[in-house]
C-alpha cells in the first residue's frame, strides 16, 4: 500500500526546524510504517526529511472503517529514512 499524501509545515520561519509533517497512508501503522526504510521511496521521489521532524501519520488500512493515527519521529541512518514511535 502506498503513502497517499505528504504535507510539510514549518513551525516558524521558512527553513527553521523542527518541522511538522503530515503523512496520509493506507499502510498499517503498527508494522509497515515503522519498517526500516519506509520513507525511502518518498525521498527518491523528492521528499525531504530531517531527524528533527515530527510526523503525524493518519490513514485507513481498509481493515475497518475507522481511521488510525500516530505520532512518529524521523530516523535517518545511512541510506534509510524511517519512522519510529515518538518519544515525548
Amino acid at each position: 500500500m502506498p503513502i497517499l499524501n505528504i504535507n510539510t509545515n514549518v513551525t516558524g520561519l521558512a527553513g527553521s526546524l523542527p518541522r511538522l509533517v503530515y503523512l496520509y497512508t493506507s499502510d498499517d501503522l503498527t508494522s509497515t510504517v515503522v519498517a526500516t526504510g519506509y520513507l525511502n521511496k518518498a525521498v527518491q521521489n523528492g521528499a525531504t526529511f530531517y531527524n528533527t521532524d515530527m510526523v503525524i501519520v493518519a490513514g485507513n488500512t481498509g481493515v475497518n472503517t475507522a481511521a488510525t493515527s500516530g505520532l512518529f519521529n524521523v530516523s535517518i541512518v545511512g541510506e534509510n529514512t524511517s519512522l519510529v514511535a515518538a518519544t515525548i
